[in-house]
């Protein structure tokens, strides 16, 4: 029984605590008297903020590979794996290759950068 209770309390303050904070454009989140920097969260789950990146071009950086792989974010999942489209493979001699549409597995990804 009080493991019951305990992991309500606990959905509680997952689901409903986050939608008591104010979340202002320069990345600072504040509650009645308190402010906090809001790194932490993008920190802890990593999804969120590749859904800013949605739409954009992105650079992908894979395991044991030389290769960087740029192209347009259209979708990913829970896994970390990503959809890109129109991409193109770029070899460490700035060699570039079409490939087209692609689908990354998210456990070999390393690095994800936007492309300016």
């Amino acid at each position: 029984m009080l493991f019951v209770i305990f992991y309500i309390i606990l959905i509680f303050f997952i689901l409903f605590i986050p939608k008591l904070f104010i979340i202002h454009s320069c990345n600072i989140v504040t509650l009645n008297f308190y402010t906090f920097n809001f790194h932490w969260w993008y920190t802890l789950f990593p999804i969120r903020k590749i859904q800013d990146f949605l739409g954009t071009r992105i650079t992908v950086e894979m395991k044991g590979d030389s290769t960087l792989i740029e192209g347009t974010l259209k979708s990913f999942d829970d896994y970390m794996n990503l959809h890109l489209t129109d991409a193109v493979g770029i070899d460490t001699s700035s060699e570039r290759k079409d490939i087209g549409d692609i689908v990354l597995r998210g456990n070999n990804i390393i690095l994800l950068n936007p492309v300016n």
